[in-house]
């Protein structure tokens, strides 16, 4: 169970929580707590689907719980199970589903510009509602698609799983606190940004990045993987960690041009070996250094250990 600690003693005023850190993840311990918060939830989802159209983008904006999207049945509709919960005290679970029914707001807003998917409750309301999201997307989508959960709440904040993203040409995610993102994408998504307090999870896409991971990891932090670079495509891309390692896979250099800037505060950094490119070293540390593959755009720079706290390695190899 995640916990984030901020307003940990709104949710259940008087509960005796045990916390003990596991990694640089905080877990919850339930066992000898005089009141630990019991999660109660629908005992099915509530669904919501509204019509879509070419060109209209799709927004998530989750207010806490996980994010999942996959492929939909439909080529123009958007559908989405929303799983409304909260987490309560014991023995009472009739006030607590009361609470859902009345506190917990979601939806699909469908505006000139786009899909705007929703959670929300009104201020004053208990900080352990929630719902899972289950978004199933069009088909036929071929706009930007946003996923973003707010993480507010101090247990189980939630992760975003990007399973599929039709043909849209930008994803963007994000998380709040303590949440892991990943996305599964294609080429056809050449802009790619992700902004999250967890480790981050990116494949298949092509072309600009930009990526800032804030989690405390100890394993690895970042794995992105662009599938391919598009003829002309000069924009590159940002990588920055503040903790964990850091891995990127390119195209191969054979056919492909790029150049790659790396730096890491503690650890090293190794680029895969290629007679199609030269590696330029800062110095012996070898915690900096430039890999040049055939042109000097475009340019990727990945920065890791931001905080300087651990070690940070940086990988970077080809398909």
């Amino acid at each position: 169970m995640k916990l984030s600690l901020r307003s940990l003693g709104a949710l259940l005023a008087g509960s005796a929580l045990v916390v003990g850190a596991t990694g640089c993840k905080a877990e919850v311990d339930l066992e000898g707590s005089a009141e630990t918060p019991v999660r109660y939830e629908d005992s099915s989802p509530r669904s919501e689907e509204e019509p879509w159209v070419s060109g209209k983008n799709i927004t998530i904006d989750g207010l806490c719980g996980n994010i999942d999207v996959v492929e939909g049945s439909s080529a123009d509709t958007l559908s989405v199970d929303f799983l409304r919960y909260i987490y309560w005290q014991q023995d009472e679970e009739t006030e607590a589903r009361q609470m859902i029914d009345d506190d917990l707001d979601y939806g699909i807003d469908n505006t000139d510009a786009e899909l705007f998917v929703f959670t929300e409750r009104p201020d004053g309301s208990s900080n352990g509602l929630g719902a899972d999201l289950t978004v199933r997307l069009p088909t036929g989508f071929d706009g930007s698609l946003v996923v973003r959960n707010r993480s507010d709440c101090p247990l189980n904040p939630g992760d975003i799983d990007v399973q599929y993203t039709a043909s849209a040409f930008a994803v963007n995610v994000s998380t709040d606190v303590l949440g892991d993102c990943r996305v599964r994408g294609t080429t056809t998504v050449t802009q790619t940004e992700a902004d999250c307090d967890g480790a981050i999870d990116i494949r298949g896409i092509a072309d600009a990045v930009d990526i800032n991971a804030t989690g405390l990891e100890t394993g690895e932090s970042v794995d992105v993987r662009i599938a391919a670079i598009s003829e002309g495509f000069t924009a590159g891309g940002t990588i920055n960690a503040d903790d964990g390692d850091v891995s990127l896979t390119l195209p191969t250099p054979a056919s492909n041009n790029f150049t790659v800037q790396a730096r890491t505060l503690e650890g090293t950094v190794t680029f895969g070996e290629s007679t199609d490119c030269s590696v330029d070293w800062a110095d012996d540390t070898q915690r900096s250094g430039t890999l040049g593959c055939g042109a000097a755009q475009p340019l990727y720079a990945i920065e890791a250990c931001e905080d300087g706290v651990g070690e940070c390695n940086v990988t970077v190899g080809y398909q």
